[in-house]
């Protein structure tokens, strides 16, 4: 299993968290993620919260009976684009939930 990482975290790369959950026992779950999450630019941060979202829908994709969606993220500091990437994780990525996190 590869894993990146960081200081005292540790971060498995997304084509391993398959096989871990295997380990682990696990039947389903759903990813979260916070990119953007603390960029202080809200174009920067609008452009990370769209990656991000893109690359966690694709990977849900690949496994839809062990991941049936994931949790959006979104650029909190840029309201208009927290709705417009809210709606489009909605309709177009099928995301079931939003979970309002903001690092101060």
């Amino acid at each position: 299993m590869d894993a990146v990482g960081c200081e005292n975290q540790c971060y498995v790369v997304a084509d391993d968290i398959d096989a871990l959950a295997d380990v682990m026992g696990v039947i389903n779950q759903c990813f979260m993620g916070t990119f953007g999450d603390g960029i202080a630019d809200p174009g920067q941060a609008t452009a990370l919260a769209r990656l991000g979202n893109d690359g966690m829908a694709d990977y849900v994709a690949r496994y839809p009976d062990r991941f049936p969606s994931f949790i959006a993220s979104l650029p909190l500091n840029n309201m208009d684009a927290t709705m417009e990437e809210l709606h489009r994780c909605m309709k177009d990525l099928k995301v079931v939930a939003e979970l309002p996190l903001r690092r101060c």
